[in-house]
């Protein structure tokens, strides 16, 4: 299922004008390296998802919660700057530029809130799935 989707992603630049084709298959490939080495790591057996949660755990919900936090914000920023990049050709700088403060701040603190906010649901929810 990976394979193909990762043969879709790659197949999207034929059909969609897609701008910085580069750094498209760029991170595309990336992600599809950093997916096979994850998979033949055995990151994604349960084993290993628990042992890491335990060792997550150990290490106290404060530093669990500020890493998951900031870990949630860089991926939905990179989401969203990525797309931006991708489908429409509009740089960061661009985005600074036509987006006025308020709403920058607004954006900012609703990215902020809902990663905090699932970063404490992850704990909870991984705490009891994990007793």
């Amino acid at each position: 299922m990976a394979f193909l989707l990762f043969i879709v992603l790659l197949t999207l630049p034929a059909f969609y004008n897609i701008y910085y084709r580069e750094v498209y298959y760029f991170v595309i490939v990336s992600l599809a390296i950093a997916f096979i080495v994850s998979e033949v790591k055995g990151f994604n057996t349960k084993e290993g998802r628990i042992k890491r949660w335990h060792l997550k755990k150990e290490q106290g919900f404060k530093r669990f919660f500020i890493m998951q936090s900031t870990l949630n914000v860089m991926r939905v920023i990179f989401i969203v700057l990525f797309g931006q990049l991708i489908i429409n050709g509009v740089t960061f700088s661009m985005i600074i530029d036509r987006v006025k403060l308020p709403v920058l701040l607004f954006l900012a603190f609703l990215i902020g809130a809902t990663s905090m906010l699932s970063a404490w649901i992850y704990w909870n929810e991984n705490t009891k799935k994990y007793k």
